[in-house]
């Protein structure tokens, strides 16, 4: 039996048993077992091992748009790939708005969330390939951003800093210039 063959049969015994512990703790409900199925249907083509999963029952599953999953969280990909077409057609219709500053960071913070995720968990290696040169770029790209951002700070003599979780423009004493 080939070692790719006998690795997808021991994380099917795997998911397999976890159900069964999570079943004896009590009534499951009857949507659990219908994404079960897919789960089990998705050992297929989905890269990333089982045993590299997260916690069943953090299941992304119905999430808002604005939440994207961490790449090593369990996924339904139908409800994953609905979720990220969604995204593309807001980021689309956003793309023909004047947006701000923010709302451009925002943007790129979840396109780049949503490439890392691709990035380990396309089924297919090329487009993992290709979403993994997306992620360098984007962080390229959100880099530049900051440093340009920085620097306009500075000339108003100003420098940013973390108060209680919230980022706070502090003015620059004379003599930290």
């Amino acid at each position: 039996m080939k070692a790719s063959m006998q690795r997808k049969l021991q994380e099917i015994e795997m998911l397999a048993d976890s159900l069964e512990a999570i079943e004896r703790g009590g009534d499951l409900p009857k949507h659990f077992y219908g994404m079960c199925e897919k789960l089990f249907q998705q050992l297929e083509y989905d890269p990333l091992p089982i045993e590299k999963w997260g916690l069943i029952w953090r299941c992304y599953m119905g999430y808002p748009l604005t939440y994207i999953p961490e790449p090593t969280e369990v996924v339904i990909f139908d409800e994953v790939i609905e979720k990220y077409g969604e995204f593309v057609r807001a980021h689309a219709k956003a793309l023909e708005t004047k947006l701000t500053f923010e709302q451009s960071v925002d943007w790129s913070e979840q396109s780049l969330a949503w490439a890392r995720f691709w990035a380990c968990r396309h089924p297919d290696p090329m487009s993992r390939a290709e979403y993994a040169v997306m992620v360098c770029s984007i962080e390229d790209e959100l880099a530049i951003c900051i440093s340009r951002v920085r620097k306009i700070w500075r000339r108003q003599g100003l420098y940013p800093k973390m108060v209680n979780e919230t980022l706070v423009l502090m003015p620059i004493k004379t003599g930290d210039r």
